[in-house]
Formats: structure tokens, sequence, C-alpha cells
């Protein structure tokens, strides 16, 4: 189980981003995972998609992850008891249910159109356990577009309109679909209703209410002022030696540049490390056990659950960035049971100006087919670079700090 916060629009665009994106990834310790790593492409020589990858199923999919093709997508399971679902859907195993990471995955690497793939996933959405799928698309030149769509309690899709949003375990919070999207592109042909309906007896969640609100207010703290570019702190080119000394305007405006986005990922650190837990007359009613809804409803979820032989709890954090000239920033923190130790990836990239979309048939089927292929990390163009350790007083590991580069560059 997950949580996603999201900036769009104009509620990004006054920190100097097209899309502002934190997540926490909820989820057993004893799960084999791989960590972020680049992977290529299949369909698309020459880019990447940044994921980590889950191991417990063959599907080997993921939870949230961003292509170099300006491509996104995340998921959340909907939180609801197995055995219901079980009894609903005429299964006897979980394992009869497709893998939700495979969701994320076929975005990344695919060429659909956001509209598209929804539709085809709507189609057969009760193979699925429950989820909220995530899928989106951004580029140099155009602001994210972002749709979602939930199978439960019934398939619902939209766009996600500009502002911040948070979406987590539960029933989706109702939001208009703008009339631009209202086309001949509906799903009515396949008997899925286009849009979120409103629904006000579906109450917010406390932690997804409090993270919209937590991170509403840090991106007007955050505000460009004075036709700064809080995005782009990279100089465009590498100055000559005899320049490097010299203070420009340009020079000085691009390291406050990059201090203000430094603060703003800390802060956003701080938003996914939130373990205030709601009382108990706020706690949603999932069919959990009381005790186990209460530890779930921190944004940051301490690991005191013990199912079996495994704790559950935060496993990463995720942040990524999008400036407005395409550059992305994908940070994930690990985190470790024991004393809460973390580990930092950073991966930088840039994603390409938006191509035509390719042909692709309405009736078009989702590819399920073949997982994403592991590449060796003695074949792979890119590598993990160890820059700093840090340790506590006790001489404790509390953080290691990575970053992706490329080999020979």
């Amino acid at each position: 189980m997950c949580i996603v916060f999201l900036a769009l629009g104009p509620a990004a665009h006054q920190a100097g981003h097209r899309l502002i994106l934190a997540s926490n990834r909820d989820e057993f310790f004893a799960r084999a995972t791989h960590k972020a790593h680049a992977w290529p492409v299949p369909n698309s020589p020459g880019h990447i998609a940044v994921c980590g990858i889950d191991l417990e199923r063959a599907d080997h999919g993921t939870w949230l992850g961003v292509a170099s093709t300006g491509r996104f997508a995340a998921v959340t399971n909907f939180r609801e008891p197995q055995a219901v679902a079980l009894q609903r859907f005429g299964k006897s195993s979980l394992r009869e249910f497709r893998s939700r990471g495979r969701l994320v995955n076929d975005f990344l690497m695919g060429e659909m159109r956001p509209e598209t793939y929804l539709k085809q996933v709507a189609k057969e959405a009760y193979e699925w356990l429950g989820f909220t799928l995530i899928v989106g698309t951004v580029n140099a030149e155009e602001d994210a577009r972002v749709f979602v769509l939930s199978n439960r309690p019934d398939v619902r899709w939209g766009r996600l309109p500009e502002g911040v949003w948070g979406i987590s375990n539960g029933k989706l919070r109702a939001f208009p679909i703008p009339d631009e999207e209202c086309d001949e592109d509906s799903l009515d042909e396949v008997g899925v209703p286009q849009g979120i309906i409103d629904d006000e007896d579906v109450p917010q969640w406390m932690k997804v209410q409090r993270g919209e609100e937590y991170l509403a207010d840090l991106l007007r703290e955050h505000a460009v002022v004075d036709g700064d570019d809080a995005s782009d702190p990279t100089p465009a080119g590498v100055p000559d030696e005899d320049e490097r000394d010299e203070v420009t305007p340009d020079s000085t405006a691009s390291c406050a540049a990059e201090e203000r986005t430094e603060r703003l990922v800390e802060r956003l650190w701080h938003l996914l490390r939130d373990p205030t837990r709601a009382p108990e007359d706020a706690l949603p009613a999932t069919g959990m056990p009381l005790h186990i809804e209460h530890v779930l409803s921190s944004i940051f979820i301490e690991p005191t659950l013990q199912f079996g032989p495994s704790l559950y709890g935060t496993r990463s954090s995720t942040v990524i960035l999008v400036s407005n000239s395409g550059h992305v920033r994908y940070q994930e923190r690990e985190y470790l049971p024991l004393h809460m130790s973390s580990t930092i990836m950073t991966a930088d990239l840039v994603v390409n100006s938006p191509a035509a979309p390719a042909a692709t048939p309405t009736d078009a089927a989702v590819d399920m087919g073949e997982p994403l292929r592991l590449v060796d990390p003695a074949d792979s163009d890119y590598v993990w670079l160890a820059l700093t350790r840090e340790e506590d007083e006790e001489q404790q590991l509390v953080e290691w700090q990575w970053r992706m580069a490329r080999v020979n560059e």
C-alpha cells in the first residue's frame, strides 16, 4: 500500500516546476525488491525508465517510475479484506489476480496515450485486486497530463485537474472532469463512465488531507519570485577554467535556485516522514482491525506491525521533480527497519519533446506479455556512485548518499 502526493499546473509552477510528486511505498520488509535503477525502454532505443522492481512475482512489477520518454506512473492498493475480494470475484487464490505492478511497467515502457491505456485497462479492471492507477506524460513544452483509474468500488477514471492531490488506499476524492476531456474518446462504449462522480458520503482520509494541506502550504512558501527559475539550478554549460571564479548574475541566480530546490526537497522528505496518526473517530472503515487501521493512518508507517516473520511499514520514499525545461530529478530513500537508517539514491534525466503518438487501434490490447527485463549491473550503461556516508554520534550508519551516473560519461 502506498500514498502519492502530486502538484500540477499553477500549484507546481509557483515552485518552478511542471510536476512535483512525493510518494511512500508501504510494504513487508521481507518482500524481495530490486532498488531503483535505470532500465532500458525496449521500444525506444536510448531511453531509460528509473524505478524499483518487485521481485516477489515473476512479473517484475513496480509501484512508481519515470522514463526519459516523459512517461510516469504509480499505483496504490485499495485497502479491502482479501477474503472479500476472493469471494466477490470467484478466485481461490490471490495469485489468480494479475500483478498490479505490471500496470505501471507496461505504461512506462509503452507508447499508448494515457487515455487509451486506461481505456484498455478498464475493460478488464476486475482482473486485479483493488487499485488506483496514476499515469501521465510531461515534457519541456507541456505541463504534466495526469489521469487516474480506480477499480473499487467500481471502475471509474478521469483526468486529474490542476492543483494539489493526495491518493492513498481508499475511494478517490471527488473531482470534476474538464470539459475538453469529455470528447469522443470517452469510455461509454465499454460501459465505464468517464470521470469521478461526486460522492459526498466519502470522507477524506486524514493523512491524505493533512498531506495535501502541507504540500499546498509548502509550495506557496517556495514560490518563485522576481523571475527566478527554481527548477533549473544547473547552468547550461560548464564554464572555462578562467571563468570559474567569476561571479555573474546568472551564477548567483543559479545558486539561489539550487538552494531553493534543496529546501523544497528537504521539506518533501519531512512530509513523507510524518508519523501523525488519526484519532479513533477519524479512522476509515475498510474492514481491517481497529488497531491496524490506527497504525496505517499515518503518512509514514512505523515498522511496528508484524505479520508472520516480516515487519510491515514504509520501506521507501520517492521524490520526483520535473523542471520547466524537462529535467527530471528522481530521489529514492530506502529505510531499514532495525534503526531506521536510510539510503538516498539520486538519478537525473531529461525528458524529450513530445513525439507524435504511435498509431494505436482503439481496441488494442494492453501489452501484458514479457516482464521487465532485469539488466545485470555489469552489462548496464548506468552505475550507482557512492558519494557520502553519514553516521550518528554512536557511529551507527544513518544514511548513504548515491547518485546515478552513466558509464564513461
